[in-house]
């Protein structure tokens, strides 16, 4: 059964909602046709959408994904709670708490003091709450997902059961600490959320395991 286990993997929509959005309108059509035309044919049991689903971490952008989406959804005939998501760094509100974000990249440069940060969640607060927008988006759109977060509320794993197989999507949030500019080499997933997703991994026991995020891990610090 896992070898005819099949999923739809989409990312970077980058949806605007202000100026001319002819380029997106014809894209996102010509997307929903190749993706009506491939589901003619194969059964899919999921969709992973892996970050910058926004442009600038805005309600009115997720306002548009939600109404592109949905058409997705009906196209795939894939109820919305069996789509998954993680944030890029285009859906961080970049205005937002802009400070505290530049304050965090000076202080978190060590495994210990990231270690620490994760572990408060009123010092992360300003830096999640910049993705507010994108959070508020995913519940809704999702409804009911059965999903568990990770303590520090950045990484969740959700189990999905397809006939006999139970794949764990292993979610981890590499853009919290995404800034303006200059990000290669300075963003950070961090081992306590990686150590507490794979522990929510165990508890499910499941036969395939995968693992997303929205950076290449040569993205990552070091």
């Amino acid at each position: 059964m896992i070898d005819r286990l099949t999923w739809l993997h989409v990312s970077d929509f980058h949806f605007k909602s202000s100026g001319d959005r002819f380029s997106q309108t014809v894209a996102c059509q010509a997307l929903l046709n190749d993706v009506a035309a491939r589901a003619e044919s194969t059964s899919l049991s999921f969709v992973l959408v892996s970050g910058d689903i926004a442009y600038s971490g805005q309600p009115g952008e997720y306002a548009l994904a939600a109404e592109f989406l949905s058409k997705l959804s009906a196209c795939l005939s894939i109820d919305p709670s069996r789509f998954f998501f993680v944030p890029g760094n285009h859906d961080v509100d970049r205005a937002l708490h802009d400070f505290a974000q530049i304050g965090a990249r000076q202080v978190l440069r060590s495994q210990s003091t990231v270690d620490q940060a994760l572990g408060d969640a009123a010092r992360m607060k300003d830096l999640t709450d910049r993705q507010g927008a994108y959070r508020a988006f995913v519940e809704k759109f999702t409804g009911g997902q059965e999903r568990t977060a990770t303590p520090d509320g950045l990484g969740y794993v959700a189990p999905v059961t397809v006939e006999a197989v139970t794949v764990a999507i292993f979610a981890l949030n590499s853009a919290w600490l995404c800034g303006p500019s200059e990000e290669e080499k300075t963003l950070i997933i961090g081992e306590r959320q990686l150590i507490a997703a794979l522990a929510l991994v165990r508890d499910i026991d499941p036969q395939l395991v995968l693992a997303m995020t929205h950076h290449p891990l040569e993205w990552l610090a070091e």
